[in-house]
């Protein structure tokens, strides 16, 4: 049976169903088969991956020793191998890289220990400084790893509101989102309320305990997000995780 890969995470990767690699095993994580190859790509060393049912959903990251592909009969299988089109893409492999699924623009500003002075790739800016993301394209911030809270304050073109992803990278990467102060101080207001939400945390130790994918569908209250101050939705993950993807009004074609 022949194997047809297709372009996958913004060619990011190459994948197929029904196929794995043999050999060239460097590590696997407990993730979803859409977070398979973007594990791969954020992990020092994997230019191949497989991923499997195995224990509820098994990444299985590869070196360039791997051979094959060979076809599998199970179609639950799925495998692929990296472009090495990183660069090009907008996406970076350690910080937070936002994908802008929606059809007009949305705008960051970063408020780091009180101030606006970080952006695309670390540079300086004022706290009057904003970062638009143009419709389907990538846009990488680097963590800040001072043991300081960082506030990503996310806006959309045409609606009122702020969506926040907040983190303090310290002896853990700590990290929630919040619609908060979102129309208002200690006020309710997300502008993608219609929009399809999802934040992936990849690499290393994505998968375990709190360091998991969340997920917020569009047009319900998202319950693990922060809607109120007492709320107790902040999660961790390991210091070295690597990148973490937030996708905006992403749509089940586009694997939300």
């Amino acid at each position: 049976m022949s194997i047809s890969f297709q372009s996958g995470n913004n060619g990011l990767v190459e994948w197929a169903l029904g196929c794995d690699w043999t050999g060239g095993d460097i590590a696997n994580v407990l993730d979803t088969g859409a977070n398979c190859g973007l594990d791969c790509v954020n992990y020092s060393g994997c230019s191949h991956f497989t991923w499997t049912e195995y224990n509820g959903g098994t990444c299985w990251l590869k070196n360039s020793g791997a051979s094959g592909p060979v076809s599998l009969s199970s179609t639950g299988a799925m495998c692929g191998y990296t472009t090495g089109s990183t660069s090009s893409s907008g996406a970076g492999t350690s910080g937070l890289n936002i994908h802008n699924w929606c059809g007009v623009d949305v705008t960051v500003q970063l408020s780091h220990d009180g101030s606006c002075n970080y952006g695309p790739g670390g540079s300086a800016s004022n706290c009057g400084g904003d970062w638009a993301i143009a419709p389907n394209s990538i846009t990488n911030f680097p963590w800040i790893a001072d043991s300081e809270g960082t506030s990503v304050k996310i806006s959309k073109s045409g609606v009122s509101g702020i969506l926040q992803f907040e983190y303090t990278l310290s002896d853990n990467l700590y990290w929630d989102l919040s619609d908060l102060d979102g129309s208002g101080p200690g006020l309710v207001g997300t502008p993608f309320s219609g929009d399809n939400v999802k934040v992936s945390p990849t690499g290393n130790g994505s998968g375990s305990g709190t360091c998991v994918q969340l997920k917020c569908p569009a047009g319900q209250l998202c319950v693990d997000a922060y809607q109120n101050p007492d709320d107790s939705d902040t999660r961790a993950c390991p210091t070295n995780t690597g990148v973490m993807w937030l996708d905006l009004c992403e749509t089940a074609a586009d694997g939300f």
